[in-house]
């Protein structure tokens, strides 16, 4: 099978629901980090959405990204093609059409848990 969001949404279901019966009544915390980040938002999101009721006491995001596509966009290896007027097609239209739309940005619209968000900026040691 073919690496997808919905293949990596049924194996984060999959430990989800795992580590809810092993739990039982204590609080579960949702985290990850950059990708993993819009896996958590996106297992959150459908969990809500499902059950109505929030998916995690918590959710912790580490560097997380708004979506696939604005990353595809703000690389520096596409920034010397995304002036070209297929880009958007070849490249960004492409995400969605291979099941490869990480929206975070989009999941968070459907959670109600308590968020998190951790980020800095690299710098260079001297």
């Amino acid at each position: 099978m073919e690496p997808s969001r919905t293949g990596v949404h049924l194996d984060a279901r999959a430990v989800y629901d795992h580590v809810k019966t092993r739990a039982r009544d204590s609080e579960v915390f949702l985290w990850g980090h950059s990708l993993g980040s819009s896996i958590a938002a996106d297992l959150a999101s459908r969990v809500e959405s499902k059950t109505g009721r929030p998916a995690a006491t918590g959710i912790v995001l580490e560097a997380p990204f708004n979506n696939v596509q604005s990353e595809v966009r703000l690389d520096s290896m596409a920034s010397h093609l995304a002036f070209l007027p297929w880009f958007d097609w070849a490249f960004l239209g492409r995400v969605a059409a291979n099941d490869l739309d990480f929206a975070t940005d989009q999941f968070l619209k459907n959670v109600s848990s308590p968020l998190l968000i951790l980020h800095a900026e690299v710098s260079q040691l001297r």
